[in-house]
């Protein structure tokens, strides 16, 4: 897991991440990962990777990120967003770095993950693997197909038809098949709402199956204040990359300050709203339950004398109540401790977003280690600071090697290609 946070101001812009790196459904972890790049030497723009570390399970990110840096050289975009169109067109015409076997794998690789870890156990089984009823998966498939038919269609896919979708799933569909069949459920009665359901969830916005968060950030060559741009990125799909924007933090004249945690978020949104998430929606689950208990007794009582009345009762709407306690518990919230923080960001120096960063993921990191979940977020926390004037700067940076045993790496790393080859003509 990982846990990475963005800090901008009109000054610049603080990056952070944690060196923990889960392998084997958090079996194993370890605390050497690097999660920041820049991601041009000459301008001042960078990129992060959470989630997986590994572009649609198969070419390592921070490989991605190099080639791109070096692929890219000199040139000075206009704009962050520019950097976000030219790295994923990069994507595109290097081939996804994979064959169009491996990424078929891939693909029906995550159906299959989709298929067994949600759709089986999750939703049929409630998280238990054991004793599923496939006597379910019909009405399962039913109610999966409208909840997600609502869900905004991917731009990057959307000419992606369903019959190009289906027919790259030969493979997965086999496997599905089989599997049914060993436990006696009959494949051709779900086959077509298989196939609808998989199209739609691998076509829609969704959270299900794997992909990998990356951050662009920094400035292009017309902007004065920092933007960050984070991408959710899962791989290629009939030779169409699926990705999308998530979320875009623009500083500016009227948003002065922003922080945006990544990944891991509970503490740094504990830190920034004055209380734990999961405590609020308890709290917000709790009111509901008093307020719909009280009316059950109100309702109770005056059924004694007046059945008409205790009916009316009964038959109140909670959710308007409901809807304004949220909306006073936030406004509570954002004045007495969302405004503030923020407003004191608005006015903070470059080395003071750096420490701001820093100790958000320290405290994520610390938060886990005394309490009873895993260490998902530790080791070495790398801190990069980018501004207008003077760039992509690290303010701590941990390497593998020892910095002065190895002069000739600092000595050529700003040797790019062109050099090379002009060095090889001569």
């Amino acid at each position: 897991m990982t846990a990475i946070v963005g800090i901008l101001n009109k000054h610049g812009i603080a990056i952070a991440a944690d060196s923990a790196e889960t392998i084997g459904n958090g079996i194993k972890i370890y605390n050497k990962a690097n999660k920041i790049f820049n991601l041009s030497k000459y301008h001042p723009v960078g990129a992060a990777v959470y989630g997986s570390a590994n572009f649609s399970d198969l070419t390592p990110w921070d490989i991605i990120f190099k080639l791109y840096r070096e692929n890219i050289g000199k040139q000075c975009l206009n704009k962050t967003e520019d950097y976000v169109i030219s790295l994923i067109s990069f994507i595109e015409e290097k081939q996804f770095f994979s064959d169009t076997k491996e990424l078929e794998n891939s693909l029906c690789n995550n159906i299959l993950s989709y298929f067994n870890e949600y759709i089986i156990i999750n939703r049929i089984g409630h998280g238990n693997p054991n004793g599923i009823d496939l006597t379910k998966l019909p009405t399962v498939l039913k109610e999966i197909q409208k909840e997600i038919s609502t869900s905004p269609v991917i731009d990057s896919i959307k000419d992606v038809t369903k019959e190009e979708f289906i027919s790259s799933l030969g493979i997965a569909l086999k496997q599905i098949k089989q599997t049914l069949a060993q436990n006696g459920f009959d494949y051709k009665t779900i086959e077509n709402e298989l196939k609808e359901v998989l199209y739609l969830s691998f076509t829609r916005k969704e959270n299900m199956h794997n992909h990998s968060g990356v951050a662009i950030f920094g400035y292009g060559e017309n902007e004065i204040y920092p933007r960050l741009f984070r991408l959710k990125i899962y791989g290629a799909i009939c030779g169409k990359l699926k990705w999308y924007i998530e979320e875009k933090c623009i500083i500016d004249n009227n948003n002065t300050g922003i922080v945006c945690p990544m990944a891991q978020q509970d503490v740094m949104m504990t830190v920034l709203c004055g209380i734990e998430p999961k405590l609020k929606k308890l709290i917000v689950q709790l009111t509901s339950q008093v307020i719909t208990e009280n009316i059950k007794q109100i309702a109770s009582t005056v059924g004694k004398t007046d059945k008409s009345l205790a009916k009316s009762i009964s038959a109140i709407n909670v959710q308007p109540t409901l809807d304004l306690f949220n909306n006073n518990l936030k406004a509570i919230i954002d004045s007495n401790h969302v405004f503030p923080l923020i407003n004191t960001i608005a006015i903070l120096q470059k080395e003071d977003l750096a420490e701001v960063a820093e100790n958000l993921i320290y405290l994520t990191s610390l938060i886990r280690r005394i309490t009873p979940d895993k260490e998902s977020v530790g080791g070495p926390i790398d801190v990069a600071l980018v501004s207008k004037g003077d760039g992509f700067i690290w303010i701590k940076r941990k390497h593998y090697f020892e910095e002065t045993l190895n002069k000739n790496y600092f000595g050529k790393y700003y040797i790019d290609s062109d050099d090379r080859k002009e060095a090889n003509n001569e």
